[in-house]
């Protein structure tokens, strides 16, 4: 049972240097601005977070990725579709602000005395940790995490608060596809998250 556990991650990842698979990000629903909703200025998404392999990667790839797995110098990186991490991330966060009645602005558009809202960009991940006995019973697990902090600027002065989502999927073959379930489930609970965090400045 051992060898034939090995085997199949083996087959899982086999193939000289690293792969790259691209995954497409679900955002929940997209919301118009109201047009008499409170305004809010989402100034700036930083993406601060620290290379995910240990192995090197162009700045176009890392814009991009969103982790995968590594094992023995052989593996897959998971690269987003489209726009870059840090975008994609401003575009889950307009969706969720939307999605409480706010009226969204970018950059240095909009009202200056409106809230203006910054994210720090911590964790946008998606990995598959090897767990020898959930191999054995063919439920090996994906997991994403995603993690900002935001610092919310208005009249009642600025706030920090940090916001994550988390997301796992049970996997049979490594394929863009079980991917995505991990990641669009932690996308959806971070959405939660951040709403409820605002709720609480507000």
């Amino acid at each position: 049972m051992k060898k034939f556990v090995l085997l199949n991650c083996c087959l899982a990842l086999a193939g000289c240097g690293l792969k790259h698979q691209v995954v497409r990000l679900d955002i929940p629903a997209t919301y118009a601005s109201p047009a008499q909703g409170k305004v809010i200025v989402i100034a700036n998404v930083q993406d601060a977070r620290m290379s995910i392999f240990g192995v090197k990667l162009s700045a176009t790839e890392q814009a991009r990725n969103i982790g995968g797995v590594l094992r023995g110098g052989n593996g897959i990186a998971v690269d987003i579709e489209g726009e870059t991490v840090a975008d994609q991330t401003r575009q889950i966060a307009t969706e969720a602000l939307r999605g409480m009645g706010y009226k969204v602005v970018t950059g240095e558009a909009g009202d200056l005395a409106a809230t203006r809202i910054s994210f720090k960009l911590i964790q946008f991940e998606v990995n598959m940790p090897f767990d020898f006995w959930r191999a054995a019973t063919y439920s090996q697990h994906m997991l994403a995490d995603l993690k900002t902090d935001v610092v919310v600027a208005s009249a009642g002065g600025p706030k920090t608060i940090t916001v994550v989502g988390h997301g796992e999927n049970v996997y049979q073959r490594v394929t863009s596809e079980n991917w995505q379930i991990a990641i669009n489930k932690a996308i959806v609970d971070y959405t939660k998250h951040l709403q409820q965090a605002m709720s609480n400045i507000d």
